[in-house]
């Protein structure tokens, strides 16, 4: 007696020795008392026989996964043991179908067969189908004994047809799919489609992984070249790698800076990013069709008439690509981005890839579904086969994996979001997303480790979060307990200009200008938290922090922040701080330009390159353009602070540009405006409003003046009506004072997306120049 039917004949022994043990313990003399007793029996054979049974598990995938690979590079199998123990001795047939009940389909051993042979198999109804071993006990009952044999491939894979494992067959593994039984006893269409269809999910495995591998390889590239550039100036000095980074960042800054044609497609977004989408689309769409098996076969047997395509295998690639672009887009979506502590960049400008990736995947997840329908429903015959079809787990979670990447995909459209809210469309996206990777696991679980790789990223960056919070609310000098931050809120403005201030005073590290931190506000909504760039600037000499925020009142949470003014003890919770910090330290000239409440990101970093500046002739521009005269009060003290650094810093100048306003409400306040800052009007702003000289001077007309007094050459303040600024002029203007003190350039901005589609394409024009960094914050 041999162990020739095995996959691995090491299994062979381990395997009947503990069948041996567990039934040993109670024997039955037949199968009828068997039948009396089997519920105790049962279960005590499998209390004892569970234990062994995880162990042969273990070894028989790893066996098989072996000895797969020895056959795949033409190594002669070896001959397996022959079997010491005939079970039949101890077993009946009766007593071996309730120890495979009781144990789920764990360990089957069978009773003698009518050619007087044992054969042993292992099954794995759902627990064993993990190894990819089995999936299911083929069973008939022929003159009074049971034989359990190789499982019926239909249940591996109910697609293709059904084929039992020879005498002398043996399995091949294929990663992420079911095993394929060789040597195939089939007919001759059916061997050349079961085998194209292994060999095909092999090379869309293969596709999956060199993507992945690329990717890895590119980020290894950039974290070696920016650990390159972060070094000291002696490793700088006219390095060969220096220099080549300098000429790709001329021609990133010349050609791949701008933004996109196709504004109408891709909104307000860099040709870079749009580049990158256009690259990873076109390694996705060669790919969908590269190394496909392009042959038809039709089987003419009347029972089951199947015409077999293409079309089938195809639907698994663009499916198995999907699978594989999951977890990049759900870290592509992360606030603790993996990718911006690697490369430097700021979490938000991943927001562009996340959305469009996640477009191609709904692409993708809709190609595989009509693709398989088509297959079930029309090539394979009869119609009974497609409404079988519909009875499989796998097909009803592909069913409804379909239909949640649906939702995702509608409700993540700008207009929908705007129809049904920014706070909805955050809570069903995220709750959403993992019903869908949960669905996915469930349609094909071979394929989970894209799945677990996905939920750990989305469960790490939650982690991550509340890690953050706590940091930020446990303990300090005022006990132990959480503590919140109180607040107090103001309005400042009217009509469609109102601004809502925070002010509050935390325990807290101090965090580097220019960052942000993400605002909750528990009386309002506990689960909502929104990014806002702190105003003023942080006291690294004192152990608590002042936090000024300006919040432009929109609808929603907004909104309702705006009904609590007046009060002073609004909780707040917050986490960050986010993004990178700024000025870097090697800068020598600062360009800052804000649009509306953009300046909580520009005027911190200002004062913070004119404190660190050794030379006071530093060139440091910062330009503010509002809507009218009086937005200068939502930071009134900070910027009459501000304008005094004037008369210690020759190198500042400021420029204040209103462009909603063309008439001076305050006498001797402003000056006349230049023709080459003047920018007709934008045609998406659409017609402006009107705001009366009354309204503007009954708001604090004493403190506005002092704001808007030209005491000083290097002070402006422009009214152009219903005009908005060239930037090329105000690039120019600071490019020819940089130029003549020289130095590293550092351009920031922050305010409405038509302003950076400006400016990027103001610094793209710039003449070729070393040392010129541009850096737009925005957090859409």
């Amino acid at each position: 007696m041999t162990g020739h039917d095995w996959p691995c004949g090491r299994c062979d022994s381990l395997i009947s020795l503990a069948c041996f043990a567990a039934m040993r313990r109670r024997t039955v003399s037949s199968p009828d008392a068997a039948a009396a007793n089997h519920r105790g029996s049962s279960r005590n054979a499998a209390r004892s026989l569970i234990p062994v049974a995880f162990i042969s598990r273990w070894i028989l995938a790893h066996s098989v996964s072996r000895a797969t690979h020895a056959r795949i590079k033409g190594v002669s199998r070896q001959p397996r043991p022959a079997w010491a123990m005939p079970l039949a001795q101890h077993l009946d047939a009766g007593r071996y179908r309730n120890l495979l009940t009781a144990l789920g389909g764990v360990v089957a051993c069978t009773s003698t067969s009518s050619a007087g042979r044992l054969r042993y198999t292992l099954s794995g109804l759902h627990s064993l189908s993990r190894t990819h071993v089995f999936t299911s006990v083929f069973s008939s009952t022929t003159s009074g004994t049971t034989r359990i044999g190789w499982p019926n491939m239909a249940t591996l894979n109910p697609r293709h047809s059904s084929m039992e494992m020879p005498e002398n067959g043996y399995m091949v593994y294929h990663w992420g799919y079911g095993n394929e039984v060789l040597p195939c006893e089939s007919d001759q269409t059916t061997c050349e489609y079961l085998d194209g269809v292994y060999k095909m999910h092999d090379v869309s495995m293969t596709y999956s992984f060199i993507m992945w591998g690329v990717l890895l390889g590119i980020a290894v590239v950039w974290v070696a070249l920016r650990g390159w550039r972060m070094g000291g100036p002696s490793q700088k000095v006219g390095g060969v790698i220096d220099g080549l980074c300098d000429r790709l960042g001329r021609m990133r800054r010349r050609w791949l800076l701008k933004d996109t044609p196709l504004r109408s497609l891709f909104g307000r977004t860099t040709r870079l990013q749009v580049a990158i989408l256009a690259i990873m689309s076109g390694y996705l769409l060669i790919f969908s069709f590269t190394g496909i098996i392009w042959k038809r076969w039709h089987n003419d047997n009347p029972s089951t008439s199947k015409t077999r395509t293409p079309l089938g295998w195809w639907s698994d690639r663009v499916g198995i690509l999907a699978y594989a672009l999951t977890p990049l887009t759900v870290l592509l979506a992360t606030r603790e981005n993996l990718l911006t502590i690697l490369t430097g960049i700021p979490y938000q400008h991943f927001n562009f890839l996340h959305r469009w990736l996640g477009r191609i995947i709904f692409a993708q997840a809709m190609l595989h579904t009509i693709g398989w329908t088509v297959v079930e429903a029309y090539f394979y015959q009869p119609a009974s086969v497609y409404r079988i079809f519909f009875t499989n787990m796998y097909a009803i979670f592909g069913v409804v994996a379909t239909a949640i990447i649906c939702f995702l995909f509608v409700f993540s459209l700008k207009p929908v979001i705007r129809w049904t809210g920014y706070e909805f469309f955050k809570v069903t996206h995220w709750v959403a997303a993992i019903l869908y990777i949960g669905a996915c696991w469930g349609h094909w679980d071979k394929l989970y480790c894209w799945m677990v790789a996905s939920l750990i990223l989305m469960f790490l960056d939650q982690g991550a979060r509340f890690v953050r919070t706590c940091y930020l609310h446990f303990g300090g000098t005022k006990g132990v307990g959480f503590r919140r931050a109180i607040s107090e809120v103001q309005i400042i403005g009217e009509g469609d200009d109102v601004i809502v201030r925070v002010d509050f005073d935390f325990e807290q590290e101090a965090w580097e200008p220019g960052q942000h931190f993400y605002l909750c506000f528990p009386s309002l909504s506990i689960w909502q938290s929104h990014p806002f760039t702190v105003a003023s600037m942080p006291d690294f000499s004192s152990k608590v922090q002042h936090h000024t925020y300006l919040l432009r009142a929109r609808k929603g949470q907004t909104a309702q922040l705006a009904a609590l003014a007046g009060q002073t003890d609004v909780p707040v919770i917050i986490t960050g701080p986010y993004g990178p910090g700024y000025p870097k330290h090697t800068t020598d000239n600062v360009l800052a330009v804000a649009g509306g409440t953009g300046v909580t990101f520009t005027m911190p970093i200002v004062i913070a390159s004119l404190r660190q500046m050794i030379v006071p002739q530093a060139t440091v521009d910062f330009v503010w353009v509002i809507r009218r005269a009086q937005d200068l009060l939502w930071l009134n003290k900070e910027f009459v602070e501000f304008k005094e650094m004037l008369e210690k810093n020759p190198g500042l100048r400021i420029s204040i540009f209103v462009t909603r306003e063309d008439q001076p409400h305050i006498p001797f306040c402003c000056n006349r405006p230049s023709k080459q800052f003047v920018k007709d009007s934008d045609p998406e702003k659409g017609p402006t409003t009107q705001v009366s000289s009354r309204s503007s001077e009954t708001s604090n007309r004493a403190t506005l003046q002092e704001l808007l007094a030209i005491d000083q050459d290097r002070f402006s303040v422009q009214l152009l009506g219903s005009h908005h600024p060239t930037m090329p002029a105000v690039v120019t203007s600071f490019m020819e004072r940089a130029n003549k003190r020289g130095g590293y350039i550092q351009v920031l901005g922050s305010g409405p997306d038509a302003m950076g589609s400006d400016l990027r394409e103001a610094i793209a024009k710039v003449e070729e120049r070393d040392g010129l960094d541009f850096y737009w914050d925005s957090r859409e």
